[in-house]
């Protein structure tokens, strides 16, 4: 089974009854798609990045749900036609390291081996030179054609 989670974000002013309506909407896309709704939650009201059309506040709910068939057209449609959503998302999850779908467990050896080389690598570089902003003392203002030589 492929395994999705969607985040979607409604109006802030809307009330309970208004988001049951949304909610109620997307379970049915589920129940008629025969998907399994592994997580629901509710996160709350949050300030958005960056305002979408005059709200700077949404009300964001997850949904987590693993599926045989494909109901992302139909949800992303019914949710692209609400006037309640401002935004959504869908992601499809996938199980890293094992081509079974289950997630491969690491040892304690290789939990040990994981580094990181090298956090900051341009620290370790050496600064490029500008020739407009940054002079030698040796050449005060001189031409390009001096610096080539």
């Amino acid at each position: 089974m492929k395994e999705y989670e969607t985040v979607y974000i409604l109006k802030p002013d809307l009330g309970a009854d208004r988001w049951k309506k949304v909610s109620d909407r997307i379970e049915k896309i589920f129940s008629d798609t025969k998907s399994e709704i592994i997580e629901k939650k509710d996160w709350g009201k949050k300030k958005l990045a960056y305002r979408i059309g005059s709200d700077t506040f949404g009300h964001y709910f997850y949904v987590n749900f693993q599926t045989e068939s494909n109901p992302i057209p139909e949800l992303e449609r019914t949710l692209r036609y609400e006037e309640e959503v401002i935004r959504f998302l869908t992601v499809r999850l996938e199980a890293h390291g094992s081509k079974d779908g289950k997630p491969k467990k690491m040892t304690h050896v290789e939990e040990l081996n994981v580094r990181v080389e090298d956090p900051h690598p341009f620290r370790s570089m050496d600064r490029v030179r500008h020739p407009k902003f940054d002079r030698d003392e040796t050449n005060q203002g001189g031409s390009h054609a001096e610096e080539r030589e």
